[in-house]
């Protein structure tokens, strides 16, 4: 039985060259990475982006290729 891996996914992206530049980019290739993980490993995946500063009104959540993917909301 696989396990559940929870990611927060800007400090990952920020933990290699910090959340300058084209952020919906690395957003981008962040989730193509986990995807491919998920895939080959098979554990569930959870990416969060955290909203406290520049969230969304509400909380997104959506499913893409085999991932969840939240945008929290603002604060």
């Amino acid at each position: 039985m696989g396990c559940h891996i929870i990611i927060d996914g800007y400090n990952l992206i920020g933990s290699e060259n910090g959340l300058k530049g084209n952020l919906e980019g690395k957003r981008k290739l962040l989730i193509h990475k986990l995807q491919e993980y998920q895939q080959k490993k098979g554990h569930t995946v959870t990416v969060v982006f955290d909203g406290w500063r520049a969230g969304w009104r509400q909380q997104i959540e959506e499913l893409s290729g085999g991932i969840t993917i939240i945008f929290s909301q603002l604060g």
